[in-house]
């Protein structure tokens, strides 16, 4: 009775601190050597895993000599836990993997700590599938408590600034609902003055604008689009890069083209954006129109959580420079509303 109660509390104590911050999940492990069983690939630089562990989408030579495995995560599948387990036992045995990485902990993960006293390993294993099999332990701590060969299990979060992140999510989410409302309200306001004042070719990039920003078009098909509307801006060097690298066969151009950095990216892209909206706008008050459109939009998909981090770098200070006063008074200028809104029904009780 001892050891169970002192095996309630040590796994509490463990579930506690290594998930308080979030669900364990995005392994990225490190191996340092090929491994020494040629006959399992054929490149002794290259790494492959068992088709039923999972599959390889993309992959990336750097320069470091180093090789990083990431490895993407369901943080509600059991299913993924086993094969992250797997394929992580797999790396380790073969290609003399020493350490991997995750999310959820910072530092060291103890899991000798909380598990060690078990000496049985079937015991140890069963006990430690059960916290898998509860969504309580991921598939890299299933696989440190139950390893053959030894390696490290690191943390890589910063526990503070990750509770910090949390609580910030939390006090939003508490007015997201209120928020999207609001920037819905501002949203109609500035599309009835867009449709009043904008040209139609701007008017039908913005719909293509809209389609990319909700996911109906993607990256290549958004910018091939843009770069139609002959209006003299000029396309970016990587831009043109993307193009060329689409229907390449150099394994060399495709690879260089996956490793473009997306903050600069989309900075070219937002650069472009602007540029095309400057040529059909010769007024400061559309130019103005513009730019408030634009980061309402932004703030739309902000709240929603769909604005990605390389993104918002790059617009984060455009966002910052939006004052609520100066949009209310241009609104106010530019459009009737007061009149509408003393027309309503509500301001007449």
């Amino acid at each position: 009775m001892r050891q169970i109660s002192f095996f309630k509390k040590t796994a509490a104590i463990f579930i506690l601190s290594a998930f308080i911050a979030t669900d364990i999940g995005e392994p990225a492990v490190i191996a340092n050597q090929p491994p020494p069983d040629e006959a399992r690939v054929q490149d002794e630089q290259a790494i492959s895993i068992p088709s039923e562990f999972g599959k390889i989408e993309e992959s990336f030579k750097g320069n470091s000599g180093k090789t990083i495995v990431y490895l993407q995560d369901a943080h509600d599948s059991l299913e993924a836990q086993e094969n992250i387990a797997k394929i992580i036992g797999h790396l380790v045995e073969y290609y003399r993997v020493s350490t991997v990485f995750e999310e959820g902990y910072e530092g060291p993960v103890p899991t000798d700590q909380y598990f060690s006293f078990v000496s049985d390993p079937a015991i140890k294993e069963k006990i430690s599938y059960f916290f898998m099999d509860k969504l309580r332990l991921g598939g890299a701590e299933y696989a440190h408590v139950n390893r053959k060969k030894d390696f490290k299990l690191i943390g890589v979060d910063g526990i503070k600034l990750h509770l910090e992140n949390i609580k910030s999510y939390r006090d939003s989410a508490k007015y997201k609902a209120e928020t999207e409302k609001d920037l819905g309200a501002i949203a109609k306001e500035i599309k009835r003055l867009t449709d009043q004042h904008f040209p139609k070719e701007l008017k039908e990039w913005m719909k293509l604008k809209d389609r990319f920003d909700e996911g109906k078009l993607d990256l290549l098909g958004y910018l091939k689009r843009t770069s139609e509307f002959n209006v003299g801006t000029d396309i970016s060097s990587t831009i043109l890069f993307l193009f060329i690298a689409e229907n390449s066969t150099d394994q060399k151009i495709v690879d260089k083209a996956k490793g473009i950095d997306a903050q600069n990216l989309f900075s070219e892209i937002d650069r472009l954006e602007n540029n095309l909206a400057s040529h059909y706008l010769k007024s400061k008050r559309d130019q103005r129109l513009f730019h408030y459109h634009k980061s309402i939009e932004l703030l739309k998909r902000l709240n929603d959580i769909r604005l990605s981090p390389a993104e918002y770098e790059v617009v984060k200070g455009s966002l910052q420079e939006l004052k609520t006063e100066d949009f209310a008074r241009f609104v106010v200028k530019t459009t009737n509303i007061l009149q509408r809104l003393t027309n309503c029904d509500f301001l007449k009780v």
